[in-house]
């Protein structure tokens, strides 16, 4: 496995993922169209993970990164 494979695969099971991928999903739903609007509501809603990892702390820099990723487009 690459090094971006895995680094993939670590930020897809973080425990903050699923955070992650709404706050971007929201961002993206500003401004858009109804009909992809409808679309992207449609994909945050069949994209919850069905195995992820609840064990932050793992790596502390990932943890960083996903917690600043996924909180900053709330505010």
């Amino acid at each position: 496995m690459e090094r971006s494979d895995l680094i993939k695969a670590q930020i897809a099971n973080h425990p903050l993922y699923p955070t992650l991928l709404s706050s971007y999903i929201d961002c993206r739903k500003v401004g858009a169209p109804p009909e992809m609007a409808s679309v992207l509501e449609e994909i945050g809603k069949e994209n919850h993970p069905k195995c992820v990892s609840t064990e932050i702390g793992k790596d502390p820099e990932l943890d960083h990164f996903m917690l600043v990723s996924s909180t900053s487009t709330v505010e």
